[in-house]
């Protein structure tokens, strides 16, 4: 949600948007309203993201995300 440009937040900002459109099937106005974003820079960010894939990190959040959803 910060408006800063540090790597560690653009890196986890890029993830958000991809599993935030991918798995929840979130639109990018959806998504620009919701972090404070123009629609044009979600879109960016998901490309951005597409374009450097990390499989290693996105297979970890599912793993985090899967045991969230079976404690509650």
């Amino acid at each position: 949600m910060g408006t800063g440009r540090q790597r560690d937040w653009i890196g986890a900002r890029k993830l958000l948007v991809y599993v935030a459109r991918r798995w929840g099937k979130i639109t990018n106005q959806e998504l620009g309203k919701r972090l404070g974003r123009d629609p044009s820079m979600i879109s960016r960010l998901m490309q951005d993201h597409e374009g450097k894939q990390d499989w290693r990190r996105e297979a970890k959040l599912a793993r985090a995300l899967a045991k969230v959803q079976t404690h509650a």
